[in-house]
């Protein structure tokens, strides 16, 4: 898979790849590679549980809290495309 850097393109790394087919933009999925580390064999609910350390990760460092617990979820798009 390649991401498009203006004219040039460049290889994606196994956890951008991942991170898109989990469901991210080719962008959410960089940003978030450069803090996580993905297999490509990774299941979804071990991808759901990276980006969600990565976001509490980077939630504590820009506000400098270290409480920030996260208790539970449900990914909304994977419902919409299930029809609920």
């Amino acid at each position: 898979m390649l991401r498009l850097t203006g004219n040039v393109g460049e290889l994606l790394q196994a956890t951008e790849q991942r991170l898109i087919r989990y469901g991210r933009t080719e962008r959410e999925a960089y940003a978030l590679a450069r803090i996580t580390t993905l297999e490509r064999t990774s299941t979804d609910s071990e991808v759901e549980a990276a980006v969600i350390e990565a976001l509490v990760s980077a939630k504590q460092s820009v506000d400098d809290v270290t409480d920030i617990e996260h208790l539970g979820g449900q990914r909304r798009d994977t419902l919409r495309l299930e029809g609920r």
